[in-house]
């Protein structure tokens, strides 16, 4: 029996207004399948070019059918009657489909407006989260992170609040710059890509720019000018100090969301330390030889154990699990 397409918990999850447990539920119906990834692919594709026809909200079906009657025309004309066609999901259920999200989201977007001033997103799932924000920026969240924004940003900016750590892939608006808060720092763009980590148990907040230019500084002094980091810069702020450019840069910084860890020469306390800050998977050692050890290795998170498996082969002694965690030994294998 073929299983059936859920399409008000993907209408929610696409539209940002899912609740975490609901967006956990989302995220392991469409890893389920290759069909399912398809599918919910072109759900996005339509929400996010439809919603770009509509200047002004309206909760009204007859509106979001001609949305996506006037989307799906428009993509024929191109090669969305092909993909149509090859795919497994029947154009009139994908006509269908786009109908319930518009209808199921723009439900949504008129419920937040009428009842709460912000919306709240927070990354329980054990994986990265993506959530799309009204200007349609693209966010990825990291395990345990939190972002509040408002359901339509003002004219004059876009603001958001970040806590924990955040890609940021900013949709260009020259003329509305956009603002990451975090407990103590700001971030000011235009238009770029970055990541944020301002974690609760870290002292520093850490913005790492990979295309374009952000302002980085204190929150306090906003009214002032924040320091400058430009594509391939990491810029650090301590509680009380002034913001810097670092003078080393983390390569792999965006581990937690590729889940792919790469050393060249590396102590295996280096190792050791960027699995547990990037995996969260805690190792603990009982082996002081290994401080003279350095390794070339590359670690991917979606198997732990052939990670810990690699790890232990390298360095040549015994990992047992124990609770929680991983513990070095000081027995060879």
């Amino acid at each position: 029996m073929e299983e059936k397409v859920p399409f008000g918990l993907l209408a929610k999850f696409i539209t940002g207004q899912g609740t975490p447990e609901e967006n956990k539920w989302a995220v392991e119906w469409i890893e389920l399948s290759s069909q399912n990834r398809e599918i919910y692919d072109q759900l996005v594709k339509i929400w996010e070019r439809s919603r770009k026809t509509q200047t002004e909200f309206t909760p009204d079906t007859e509106k979001a059918l001609e949305a996506v009657n006037a989307e799906l025309s428009r993509e024929s004309k191109q090669d969305f009657s092909n993909t149509a066609k090859n795919s497994k999901l029947p154009r009139f259920l994908l006509r269908i489909a786009a109908v319930l999200m518009l209808m199921a989201g723009s439900w949504l977007i008129f419920n937040q407006i009428q009842h709460r001033e912000e919306i709240i997103m927070t990354d329980n799932t054990g994986k990265p989260m993506d959530v799309r924000l009204p200007d349609g920026s693209l966010v990825t969240l990291n395990t345990g992170a939190t972002l509040r924004y408002p359901h339509a940003f003002r004219r004059q900016k876009r603001e958001v609040n970040l806590s924990g750590e955040a890609f940021f892939d900013v949709s260009s608006h020259p003329e509305k710059p956009f603002i990451i808060k975090t407990e103590n720092t700001f971030v000011r763009v235009l238009g770029t890509s970055f990541n944020v980590r301002a974690l609760k148990n870290e002292a520093s907040v850490v913005v790492t720019v990979e295309e374009g230019r952000v302002e980085f500084g204190s929150v306090l002094e906003m009214e002032k000018s924040g320091i400058e980091i430009a594509a391939g810069e990491t810029g650090i702020l301590e509680k009380g100090k002034s913001p810097s450019i670092a003078s080393t840069r983390d390569d792999n910084y965006l581990a937690w969301k590729t889940g792919i860890l790469t050393f060249h020469k590396a102590p295996v306390t280096e190792v050791i330390h960027a699995v547990e800050k990037y995996f969260f998977v805690r190792i603990q050692s009982e082996n002081s030889f290994l401080d003279s050890v350095s390794v070339d290795v590359t670690l991917y998170r979606e198997n732990e154990a052939e990670m810990i498996k690699t790890i232990e082969m390298l360095i040549g002694f015994s990992i047992i699990p124990k609770d929680s965690l991983y513990i070095i030994t000081a027995e060879s294998i």
